[in-house]
């Protein structure tokens, strides 16, 4: 009989946040907007999840539990239970906050990625000689870096 594949380690953040979008409708219209402009679900282990749920919610359907979960594939499904039917969540949670908080954590991660592109393009056109373009690099990196500050 064929193994399934494992299932991939879904970091706290992600869990969290799934938990929140799938339990409280007002939190799911305010989050998911802001989680697309984020642009951080390249890297999630969950984004089959993730874009399914914006994909409806952009079609004009709701984000229910049943209509994600008809838009996955076995091993999806499969992380999508995983995760909302897990002891570990609380039942009693502030979705709304909970869920700034994970965007607020996610841009954090999304700026420091930032940072560090930055640095190394930095790094290479000094390595190839080409001041300029590493000064350009270095004024993009202070302006990430007091835009961050500000906030």
């Amino acid at each position: 009989r064929p193994r399934a594949a494992a299932l991939p380690a879904i970091p706290a953040v992600e869990k969290i946040l799934l938990h929140c979008l799938f339990s409280d409708e007002q939190t799911r219209a305010r989050i998911l907007p802001r989680l697309r402009e984020l642009g951080a679900m390249e890297g999630f282990a969950a984004r089959p999840i993730f874009e399914a749920m914006l994909a409806l919610e952009e079609a004009g359907q709701p984000a229910a539990f049943a209509a994600v979960e008809g838009r996955l594939e076995e091993n999806a499904k499969s992380l999508l239970a995983s995760v909302l039917f897990a002891d570990e969540m609380e039942e009693e949670m502030d979705f709304a906050r909970q869920a700034e908080e994970c965007l607020r954590v996610l841009e954090a991660g999304g700026r420091r990625a930032g940072e560090s592109e930055l640095r190394a393009r930095v790094k290479d056109a000094e390595r190839a000689g080409n001041l300029a373009e590493a000064l350009r690099w270095t004024g993009e990196l202070e302006r990430l870096t007091r835009t961050r500050a500000a906030k």
